[in-house]
C-alpha cells in the first residue's frame, strides 16, 4: 500500500486486482480491505479461493468494494493496479502441479496487461516464479513496482523495529 501511495498518491477509489492463488498474500489484502477504502478484486480459479469466511466478513464490513471473479480479462477491466504472488506458497510445494494447472488462465503477461487501462501498474512480494504466475517482461517492464515494492517493504518492516525498539525502552 506504501508503494500505491507513492505512486498514485492515493488508494482510496482505486482498483486493486489480485491475480492467482487465494493465500495469505489474498488474505492480507482483504485485512487492508476491511481498513481502508478501495475496490479490491480476487481473480482466481473457483478451486483456489481465498478463505470465503474472511471475505464475506470483509464484504460486509463495507469499507472496500471487495469482488471475486474466475476471469483474468474480466477482471483487470479499469483495474489500477494488478498484483500477483507465487501459485505454491511455502510449505505448498507439493500443490505446484495442480495449482499450475488451475491458475495459467491468470497469468499476469503481456496480453492480460494490454487489456487494462494503459496506465495500470504491476505488483509481486517476490520472489517471483518468472514464466509462471508472471511473465519477465511485464516483471522487468516499465508498469512494474515490484522493486520500489521491495525497498518500500525494507523501509517498512524498519520502522516496525524501530517503533519496538521504542516501546521496549519504555517499558
Amino acid at each position: 500500500v506504501l508503494t500505491i501511495k507513492e505512486r498514485l498518491g492515493k488508494l482510496e477509489n482505486l482498483k486493486v486486482v489480485y491475480l492467482g492463488d487465494g493465500n495469505n498474500v489474498t488474505h492480507s489484502w482483504l485485512a487492508m480491505a476491511a481498513r481502508l477504502p478501495f475496490h479490491f478484486c480476487i481473480a482466481t480459479a473457483p478451486e483456489t479461493k481465498p478463505d470465503m469466511e474472511l471475505f464475506k466478513e470483509v464484504q460486509d464490513r463495507g469499507t472496500s468494494t471487495v469482488s471475486l471473479c474466475h476471469s483474468a480479462q474480466e477482471a483487470v477491466r479499469d483495474a489500477d493496479v494488478l498484483y500477483t504472488d507465487v501459485w505454491a506458497s511455502m510449505g505448498q510445494k507439493d500443490q505446484f502441479a495442480s495449482k499450475s494447472a488451475r491458475l495459467k488462465d491468470f497469468q499476469v503477461n503481456r496480453e492480460l496487461l494490454n487489456q487494462a487501462k494503459p496506465n495500470t501498474l504491476v505488483m509481486h512480494c517476490l520472489p517471483a516464479e518468472r514464466g509462471r504466475e508472471i511473465t519477465d517482461e511485464v516483471l522487468d517492464g516499465p508498469r512494474s513496482l515490484v522493486l520500489d515494492q521491495a525497498e518500500n517493504r525494507l523501509h517498512a518492516q524498519k520502522a516496525i523495529l524501530a517503533q519496538l525498539e521504542r516501546w521496549h525502552h519504555q517499558s
